[in-house]
């Protein structure tokens, strides 16, 4: 991650939403090198686990650390500076669109139309 030898951990992570417990006291560590596999069924959590680590979520309780740094509640961006990123399973939002059309609708929906866009806005019109 990020050319560090850094390790993940996961410490006691849990997330409700209201009264819907989606998993209860996740734990693991991920050291450098290592490739951990999470299957399940839709539904089990698994989605709602990438998005507590990567910083999309914050956890309803437990810690999530990237070396000696706590990230939990992290935002993305700071996250993705340090290394730890995630994909999307669906790559295309608009399948028929071009490329710099997808980016420009991805950044006004996503609510962060200034730092985002002045770092993106003049590759679009080379």
């Amino acid at each position: 991650m990020n050319g560090q030898n850094t390790s993940l951990v996961i410490n006691s992570i849990s997330k409700s939403f209201g009264g819907l417990k989606v998993f209860h006291d996740l734990s693991f560590t991920l050291n450098p090198g290592e490739v951990l596999g999470v299957i399940g069924p839709n539904g089990a959590g698994k989605t709602t686990m990438i998005n507590i680590i990567s910083g999309r979520l914050m956890p309803t309780a437990g810690e999530v650390w990237l070396g000696k740094q706590r990230i939990d509640g992290a935002p993305v961006y700071l996250n993705s500076q340090r290394g730890l990123v995630r994909s999307f399973q669906q790559t295309a939002i608009l399948a028929d669109t071009s490329v710099r059309d997808n980016l420009v609708s991805a950044i006004r929906f996503s609510g962060n139309n200034g730092e985002v866009w002045d770092l993106i806005a003049p590759l679009l019109d080379e």
